[in-house]
């Protein structure tokens, strides 16, 4: 296997990048230059928790085709070639879905950056690229005519960031900085922003806000990733499907996702009529019937599963940007690319305790629902309820941000709402199948 120290160099960036937040279920994709004619790419839709050395695909610069590696290269590849391209100087390419900068996207306008370090570091405009769909070649143009030489990172509206660097470690601490400068900006907006906003909500952000600046930078030599789950395959016995809840409980606790009281999680038995289920103050697993009926946790869970056949597990739980969500009482809109393709639309919030409304709310297709303050999060597979609970934190949280601020926000085109949301019908009405043959579906992570 060729090039072996440039494909460790790519996954130790990303579990840096994922450790810190910067990566949001399988969002976000890194590129390393290997030699004057190739590059190393992280794969599509690939959980960089799960993702090895020997995953990290080859491709050449010049016409962007694959020639080396298993899985399919990030569908971002030619927007990391372009990038390359028009910095011959630049050995990292980094693309992140980091919280705050993606929060600046919504607004679809640049960054004016006032610190001299951070100007030293990322220049003195950072441009906002206008919208085109995650993984497209009219993306990658747009990206690929904006980039200059004094300009080090890009905005991408209503979907993330891309920073260049000699090497991978310049690369992070320019993330590093654009997070930090697109903090200061939203700081000082929301600080003077005359919009009545609830006082718990407008210290949740404002305390997320300074504490950006309280995050050191971490190189990938210091970063100290926890451990969650390597993915293992397709399984489908009780089990295996009982060893994957309690992985997934971990993984939500380590990411701060689980853990409150009346917090639950659930997965669907395949071939049987039955859930298992776990809280977080428990390592006892409980296994209960679809017909299961009531108002505790075993109740709702099985009323989800009668109801959503595609549903191959189910998360329920209170995090601050739920909360927070509840308290605005608004409707979070398709704000991301992904957004669009894994979670689809989020209804108005519903009052706690209102059991056949949030079911309503979940009816038509949507994987998350907001109860009370908490999210209940659905995803076609074990793994998918993983990726989609950390991706609607992102999204959330950079909702609140730029909502609290008062700038108007962007919204993803309506036709790009529209093909996402039919490509995540078709993965729902798969996933469906798979369940009423007794299989565990797969291909659920790609966009």
């Amino acid at each position: 296997m060729r090039f072996q120290a440039t494909r460790e160099d790519v996954l130790a960036t990303c579990l840096a990048l994922a450790e810190r937040g910067y990566l949001a279920g399988t969002g976000g994709n890194v590129a390393l230059r290997a030699d004057d004619k190739h590059f190393a790419v992280t794969p599509s839709a690939t959980d960089y928790y799960s993702m090895a050395a020997a995953d990290i695909c080859i491709v050449r610069l010049s016409d962007g085709k694959q020639v080396e590696g298993e899985s399919s290269a990030s569908v971002e590849s030619g927007l990391h070639a372009g990038v390359l391209l028009a910095r011959p100087e630049c050995g990292a390419s980094v693309h992140t879905h980091q919280p705050i900068a993606s929060a600046h996207t919504l607004l679809g306008r640049p960054l004016e950056v006032h610190d001299e370090v951070h100007c030293a570091l990322l220049g003195r405009t950072i441009p906002c690229v206008g919208y085109a769909p995650s993984g497209t070649e009219k993306l990658a143009t747009r990206v690929a005519r904006t980039i200059k030489p004094d300009t080090h990172a890009y905005l991408m509206r209503n979907h993330g960031v891309v920073c260049v660097g000699i090497d991978a470690d310049e690369a992070m601490r320019r993330v590093a900085a654009l997070e930090s400068e697109c903090a200061a900006f939203f700081l000082t907006r929301t600080v003077n922003n005359s919009m009545k906003l609830d006082a718990a909500v407008h210290a949740l952000v404002i305390d997320t806000l300074e504490s950006v600046d309280r995050m050191p930078y971490q190189s990938r030599e210091s970063a100290n990733p926890s451990d969650p789950p390597r993915e293992r395959g397709v399984k489908s016995t009780a089990s295996e499907i009982i060893e994957r809840l309690r992985d997934a409980k971990e993984r939500f606790r380590a990411k701060g996702l689980f853990g409150d009281e009346g917090d639950s999680l659930s997965m669907r038995i395949p071939g049987r009529e039955e859930l298992v289920l776990v809280f977080p103050d428990s390592n006892d697993v409980q296994t209960k019937p679809f017909r299961t009926e009531g108002n505790d946790a075993a109740g709702f869970h099985a009323a989800i599963y009668r109801s959503r056949e595609d549903a191959g597990a189910v998360l329920t739980g209170r995090t601050q940007w739920s909360s927070a969500l509840a308290t605005i009482d608004t409707t979070i809109p398709v704000l991301f690319d992904e957004q669009a393709r894994h979670i689809a639309k989020t209804r108005r919030p519903v009052s706690a305790g209102h059991n056949r409304r949030i079911l309503g709310a979940l009816a038509d297709g949507g994987n998350i629902a907001i109860h009370g303050e908490q999210r209940v999060c659905i995803g076609t597979t074990p793994d998918r309820v993983v990726l989609n609970a950390e991706l609607f934190e992102k999204c959330a949280k950079a909702f609140v941000v730029a909502y609290a601020s008062g700038h108007h926000i962007q919204k993803v085109p309506a036709w790009e709402r529209f093909v996402a949301g039919r490509r995540l019908r078709k993965d729902q009405k798969r996933a469906a199948e798979s369940y009423a043959a007794g299989q565990v579906p797969q291909g659920m992570n790609a966009y």
